[in-house]
């Protein structure tokens, strides 16, 4: 006789009895099979930048997943991050970061959301009617809006710039970041437009004016409305050659005669090359030249007896840095992120190495545009959230990280600081440049990363930069 059993372990047990009544247990071990596991993992689903989070746990059926959060900062030009959905088109089921949800026996893939920006368009209308302002979507064209009017003047079109050089289309051009349009207007000369006068109207002048920034003293210009100036006066000054007309103060935006329009009251400014001395390989069967005037030493009013003093005086000289109008230089200011592109164009040729991508806060009529692309392109500078914050005090770690690019310096090094750790972002760049003795730390051996570096601590800086190899 024999009888079968099925323990709890899954086993099987077998009893055969002989017919004297003795009893024999036979024990079957089942090997049960492993449960299946499955995977969850995240999809950037168009996205342009960051990280995408990496889940490398295994579920099995019915277990409980909780949701990443946007860890790896990914970023998708014209979009803001808005949770994970398991359908990249959106229509399967959102989720939030730290939501939870259960396997359901499957692999599961979650696909970032992306939520479209929604940009401002101002319309400067430069004296006429006033725009209202439209809210567009990124890569979205705009609505031409009503052309507005102005007493004795045509409307001429909307303009991107200042300048009024390039015009805005509004069947081609697309919102990619806040701007502002710029109305042109024409001046109305028949009798028709003038009120029923019969003498037509003159027509609209405006003054140019030139600060030679210390050059000899040149006459104002009165120009009619909406004229190139194809010549311009040549200022001089003592030991240095003129480097063109600007349109700003801070030298960054030249004044091209071949486009450039006057459409208002100007100033242009004067850009001044200090002149060099060159010397001679010596030549004793030649006669030695006149010696050419050395470069003027510009001077501050108030470094004196500051330890930063010749170095800052050295830069000066060279016009990479400058003072105020009263003749101090203020070194234990802050420097702002905008004052420090213009330096640094000033100071270093920069190459392209990429496509322009511009920052949110810093549109093309800024002042320093031109200087803030530059370190752009060159993959010096890259912002933080689209936006290059140009008004924030530099830190003492940015501009270390700037320095290590711009100078091409391979990041790393041994000498530390008390209050950089390695794992502190800007560990590698201040390392690389406290090898070279750019950068030093204070009595106590701290760096200060995170503080504001001053007018002369950013001179000093750039003095040991620009001469480490002389």
């Amino acid at each position: 006789m024999s009888g079968t059993t099925v323990d709890t372990d899954g086993s099987y047990v077998l009893v055969v009895t002989d017919s004297a009544g003795n009893s024999t247990t036979i024990t079957f071990i089942i090997n049960k099979p492993a449960p299946n596991r499955y995977s969850v993992k995240y999809e950037g689903n168009g996205a342009t930048g960051g990280q995408e989070p990496v889940d490398s746990q295994s579920y099995e059926n019915g277990h409980t997943v909780t949701v990443s959060d946007n860890s790896g900062n990914l970023v998708r030009t014209g979009f803001t991050f808005d949770g994970w959905n398991t359908s990249a088109d959106g229509s399967g089921v959102s989720y939030l970061a730290n939501h939870t949800f259960n396997i359901n026996a499957s692999d599961v893939t979650l696909y970032a959301l992306w939520k479209v920006n929604s940009y401002t368009l101002s319309f400067q209308s430069n004296g006429g009617a006033v725009v209202p302002t439209q809210n567009i979507s990124y890569n979205v064209t705009a609505t031409a809006p009503t052309a507005p009017t102005k007493p004795g003047y045509t409307f001429g079109g909307w303009f991107k710039e200042t300048a009024l050089i390039n015009q805005w289309n509004f069947t081609r051009d697309v919102i990619t970041a806040n701007m502002t349009l710029y109305a042109k207007w024409i001046q109305n000369n028949s009798s028709e437009n003038n009120g029923g006068g019969s003498s037509p109207t003159p027509p609209q002048r405006f003054i140019v004016s030139f600060e030679t920034n210390g050059g000899n003293g040149l006459n104002n210009l009165s120009v009619v409305y909406d004229t190139r100036l194809a010549e311009l006066p040549t200022p001089t000054k003592e030991g240095y050659t003129f480097g063109g007309w600007y349109h700003d103060m801070a030298l960054t935006n030249t004044w091209d005669i071949t486009k450039d329009r006057v459409t208002k009251d100007a100033t242009l400014y004067a850009k001044w090359i200090a002149n060099t001395v060159s010397v001679p390989a010596a030549n004793p069967q030649s006669t030695p030249e006149e010696p050419k005037p050395e470069r003027p030493v510009v001077a501050f009013d108030d470094l004196s007896g500051h330890w930063a003093k010749e170095m800052i005086e050295e830069l000066a000289s060279q016009g990479i840095i400058t003072g105020y109008p009263d003749g101090s230089f203020y070194p234990n200011e802050s420097i702002k992120r905008h004052h420090m592109a213009l330096i640094f164009i000033r100071a270093f040729e920069f190459e392209p190495k990429r496509e322009a991508v511009s920052f949110s806060d810093v549109s093309p009529s800024h002042p320093y545009y031109e200087a803030v692309m530059s370190l752009q392109q060159a993959g010096i500078v890259d912002g933080s959230n689209g936006d290059f914050q140009p008004n924030h005090s530099l830190t003492r770690a940015q501009m270390a990280k700037i320095l290590t690019l711009a100078l091409e310096i391979e990041p790393g090094g041994t000498r530390t600081f008390q209050d950089i750790p390695t794992t502190h972002w800007s560990y590698d760049y201040v390392a690389a440049l406290a090898e070279l003795e750019i950068v030093l730390g204070d009595n106590n051996g701290k760096f200060k990363p995170d503080e504001p570096v001053t007018r002369a601590q950013f001179a000093v800086m750039m003095y040991r930069a620009l001469n480490m190899s002389k």
